[in-house]
């Protein structure tokens, strides 16, 4: 049997702030829907199941759709749950992330994620849809960016996240960040910090950093298989929770949380973002802007759920 859910990534406001964050970003390496975008038309991304493509056009066939092409078989099945495919709407399927991005209108987006949940299509994990480069100084300057502060003298930007990977089963939610350049000891300051909340409530009882919950790495790692995972007490103030698997291999650095360890028992629902070589321990969120690298910008966060 295969299970479906629809896993959305988004960039969330912690809070109005008057700075401007730019970012450098181009597309990440996966296929795209080709051809013009309809106005009323959105791309999502749905994981499924590695067997999940070849299921889909043994089921078209049984219907009358002789076609192998995926669109076609995708397309056959899943009218038979109201959905409609309008000109211009599409479906690829993203062998490589292990998934379908769809091109359609909402209405109809609601109804395939209904139809997936019947089919049982399973989550798997998912790629960001954004990558950052590395870029000097002067670079930034002329193409009309601000760049960072320096970082030991350096003229280049520290170093910066290129990819970022999240996927969780029923114990526990990984988190994995590959950079530009190899990842540095971890016995640097303000090394690869990992910053986590669990909702932005403006009347959140829980006690948050500018409605950060979680961070790791904010204490230096004791070693290379180990990290810290901390709980925020209130402002910057952090009290050690546990000790987490962390995991360090050429430019990937992943962290390994248990669900209970952070309160998700239930569906996943967290925000969350990556910084490094922010200073050590000002407790000023606009470092997020001036210092280091940060994924996503400043005060943004991802957000990743089911």
């Amino acid at each position: 049997m295969i299970t479906s859910k629809f896993i959305r990534f988004a960039y969330v406001a912690v809070a109005l702030c008057a700075a401007v964050c730019v970012k450098v970003c181009v597309g990440a390496e996966v296929p795209q829907v080709t051809g013009t975008k309809p106005a009323d038309m959105e791309q999502r991304f749905y994981p499924v199941s590695d067997g999940f493509p070849d299921q889909l056009c043994e089921a078209a066939e049984d219907i009358g759709e002789a076609s192998r092409d995926f669109h076609a078989c995708f397309k056959a099945v899943l009218v038979l749950f109201d959905v409609e495919w309008p000109d211009g709407s599409l479906s690829v399927n993203v062998k490589a992330l292990g998934g379908v991005r769809v091109l359609n209108t909402p209405q109809n987006h609601a109804k395939i994620e209904a139809a997936l949940n019947v089919l049982d299509a399973k989550p798997h994990t998912v790629e960001l849809d954004c990558r950052f480069v590395e870029a000097g100084r002067e670079a930034l300057a002329a193409a009309g960016y601000f760049a960072t502060n320096r970082v030991d003298g350096a003229t280049l930007l520290s170093r910066l996240m290129a990819q970022c990977f999240v996927s969780h089963d029923v114990q526990s939610i990984t988190f994995k960040a590959v950079c530009a350049s190899p990842v540095t000891p971890r016995t640097d300051p303000a090394w690869m910090r990992l910053f986590i909340s669990l909702r932005l409530a403006a009347d959140d009882p829980a006690p948050h950093w500018h409605h950060l919950h979680y961070v790791v790495n904010r204490v230096a790692p004791p070693d290379d298989r180990t990290a810290v995972l901390e709980r925020c007490l209130g402002g910057w103030s952090w009290q050690e929770t546990a000790r987490v698997p962390m995991k360090i291999e050429g430019k990937s650095l992943s962290i390994t949380i248990p669900r209970t360890v952070i309160g998700q028992t239930d569906r996943v629902d967290v925000r969350f973002k990556w910084a490094d070589n922010t200073p050590g321990d000002s407790g000023d969120i606009l470092d997020f802007y001036r210092h280091g690298d940060a994924a996503p910008d400043g005060r943004f966060l991802y957000h990743y759920f089911e």
